[in-house]
């Protein structure tokens, strides 16, 4: 098959016209003149003529062909995939080899990994390749990584670099890393070019990405398939809506899905926290199927922690477990902003007695908070919010998007002045405070209504209910992307929460 290595000057051969266009241009109209009675010239003159037009095509078709062989000289004309009995010498060949290392090809195959099968068959590839060809090798999961710059000659050195390759905790997507391959060879001309693919052929490492379209270069695609019968993942842990409390039991739910199909018995699931085994759990799983089991953990001090479920061991180590981490404070840091009378029954009610066992609480009013950082602290408890300045407020901002907390419990002056504080919480989020209800010189019967006990803030109720409490006065007001959690009987937010970048915001109805 005839290719051009320089394609792209083929429409300069269109220039080769430009001897026809100049003579079809400058031809010149002859002019009829009477004279007198010249026969025996006209004779002579179209002898002349003929030979002269003769003269004159034939340069023209010699112009033309010099113009058209300079051009398809500088588009260096091939022939590619014709065979010629071997005879003369071998035409320089360009590979890229993709050797896929995504976490699925540890899969066991027979006596070793997919991995290793790859690299061998790679290695393969590069032994077979003659003198004046190139090679370029590259491991691919969901991202490409070619192991020289450039295609290279030195065979051994790629096989030496491949072997130092081990296998990624990555997926795989096999379109980028064809048009990386693409991209690698389209920079080095030669007349063969040709990519190798070598993956476990995960049908997900296919359907990602948009595979380029390839004219130049010859595609194959070697599948190491594995027995994909005795695979199951830990696909999921989530973490409980409880408080995590030092020396408290809490549960993880872990979901173990079964990638085969064919259902699976006596599969043991466990929990590990912090290298040590907590609890376990036997379960079956259905061909195809995703179960839901409950684990157990408890951890004895305060600090980061660490641990990880696992499930019975199969053919592909890789997915069996899945890590998490969490902290549980030793204390709480907690700032408390508002009036000294408002302060104190918070204080009382996170700590009853004079050394709290849980919180570090540290107590500011609003004209202290300028110089106050923030982020030394876990949750700000803000009390009837009504003189903050706009950069303590856009400081309060940056510490919750950061991963703080805030609770914000309004009062009398916010009560007095709805808009005031509708200024201040529309810094928090799409908050719109309605106005009061209620009157400060009456015990207000109203009473709880709707609680979801689920909510962490709420959970340790679940079992008792809420207590009974009266209200003064309450604040009515509606939040949009937010959740409320809690309601008074009359179906108004009583406490709700909004998300903020990488914290939270729980915003109080009542004072």
């Amino acid at each position: 098959m005839l290719t051009f290595l320089n394609s792209y000057l083929l429409p300069a051969l269109s220039l080769a016209a430009l001897p026809i266009l100049i003579h079809l241009l400058t031809r010149h109209k002859v002019r009829e003149q009477e004279f007198s009675d010249l026969r025996f010239l006209e004779e002579i003159h179209r002898k002349k003529m003929r030979r002269m037009r003769l003269r004159q095509w034939i340069l023209l078709i010699l112009r033309t062909l010099a113009l058209l062989f300079i051009i398809a000289a500088f588009t260096r004309p091939a022939i590619r995939g014709v065979d010629w009995g071997n005879i003369g010498a071998h035409e320089q060949t360009t590979v890229a080899i993709l050797v896929d290392n995504s976490y699925s090809t540890g899969a066991i195959r027979e006596s070793a990994d997919i991995f290793t099968y790859e690299k061998a068959t790679a290695n393969k590839i590069l032994s077979l390749l003659k003198e004046n060809d190139a090679a370029a090798v590259a491991v691919f999961n969901e991202n490409t990584r070619w192991l020289t710059p450039k295609p290279s000659r030195f065979f051994d050195n790629l096989s030496a670099m491949l072997d130092t390759v081990s296998i990624s905790d990555y997926g795989t997507n096999i379109a980028q890393a064809v048009e990386s391959a693409d991209k690698m060879l389209q920079k080095y001309h030669t007349i063969h070019r040709e990519i190798y693919i070598l993956t476990d052929n995960t049908a997900i490492g296919w359907r990602k990405g948009t595979f380029p379209k390839i004219d130049d270069a010859d595609v194959y695609a070697l599948a190491f398939s594995t027995d994909r019968v005795n695979n199951r993942t830990i696909s999921d842990i989530t973490f409980p809506s409880q408080l995590l409390e030092v020396g408290k039991p809490f549960d993880l739910s872990v979901s173990v899905k079964n990638n085969s199909q064919k259902a699976v018995r006596g599969i043991l699931v466990s929990l590990i926290v912090d290298g040590q085994k907590t609890s376990q759990s036997e379960i079956d799983l259905p061909a195809g199927a995703q179960v839901v089991t409950e684990l157990s953990g408890q951890v004895l001090k305060g600090g980061f922690h660490w641990g990880y479920a696992q499930c019975s061991e199969d053919n592909l180590a890789a997915d069996n477990r899945r890590y998490f981490s969490f902290r549980i404070p030793e204390k709480l840091d907690v700032l408390i902003i508002g009036e000294s009378q408002m302060r104190k029954f918070i204080r009382l009610a996170l700590s009853p007695e004079s050394d709290s066992k849980f919180f570090h609480i540290t107590e500011r009013t609003e004209s202290q908070v300028g110089q106050e950082i923030f982020e030394k602290y876990d949750v700000i408890v803000l009390i009837d919010p009504y003189s903050l300045s706009e950069s303590s407020i856009q400081r309060m901002r940056a510490f919750v998007s950061n991963g703080g907390g805030i609770f914000i419990i309004p009062g009398e002056r916010d009560a007095e002045n709805p808009g005031t504080y509708q200024n201040i919480l529309r810094n928090f989020g799409d908050i719109t405070v309605i106005g009061a209800i209620g009157d400060t010189t009456k015990i207000s019967q109203l009473g709880w209504g709707k609680s979801e006990f689920a909510h962490p803030v709420l959970s340790v109720f679940e079992k008792t209910g809420l207590p009974d409490a009266t209200f003064r006065r309450i604040i009515q007001f509606d939040i949009k992307d937010g959740r409320v959690f809690l309601r008074f009987e009359n179906n108004m937010p009583a406490l709700a929460e909004t998300p903020l970048g990488d914290g939270r915001i729980i915003i109080a109805g009542f004072s």
